[in-house]
């Protein structure tokens, strides 16, 4: 039986580092874009880092914390980016069924320590905004180590496919109960 979609036969890397307050990088499969980065050199970017910080205030008015993490300004974390070991952020959000009101003064103490990770850089005179929901991301696979569960990216539409990505991402743990968590991305489809 022949796979419905080949696999790719040529990647390539363009690099446009001719203006150096700029580079671009793009990543083509078979003459597809698949990736597309741009860096600026004027700018550095603190999105995707993780950090280990202390809770400095918590405001009940705002239902957020504000977090130091080594910078000039203390990072803000509002409830809803709060997680807790073995809580899925996506099962928090989704509407099924009533649960209780999660307030910020219930879940954060001042002087707590917690893994926060940069999901927005600091803009204007606000420090930047982080989450409990660490990921990461890699170029098949995403790692959420504090949320146990698997999935499959939408866009991997085949049955057939989802299951047999399942099987495989049962295979990587072992077998056991998940103590941490994965999404199988796009690029992962058809891939052994």
């Amino acid at each position: 039986m022949s796979d419905p979609t080949p696999l790719p036969t040529s990647t390539v890397m363009l690099v446009n580092a001719l203006e150096k307050e700029e580079t671009r990088i793009a990543i083509l499969v078979d003459g597809r874009l698949e990736d597309f980065h741009v860096e600026r050199s004027s700018r550095e970017t603190l999105v995707g880092n993780i950090y280990k910080g202390r809770v400095e205030n918590v405001h009940p008015s705002l239902q957020a914390a504000f977090v130091s993490i080594g910078l000039e300004r203390n990072a803000f974390l509002h409830v809803s980016e709060v997680h807790g070991p073995g809580e899925d952020g996506r099962s928090r959000r989704s509407g099924r069924g009533p649960r209780p009101k999660r307030l910020i003064q219930d879940l954060l103490k001042e002087g707590q320590e917690i893994l926060v990770q940069v999901i927005r850089d600091e803009f204007g005179e606000k420090g930047p905004s982080v989450t409990m929901e660490l990921s990461l991301p890699g170029r098949f696979l995403v790692l959420t180590p504090l949320a146990p569960t698997v999935g499959i990216s939408k866009k991997i539409e085949d049955p057939m496919e989802r299951t047999r990505l399942r099987g495989m991402v049962r295979e990587i743990s072992g077998g056991r109960s998940y103590v941490e968590g994965f999404i199988v991305r796009t690029a992962g489809v058809y891939i052994d």
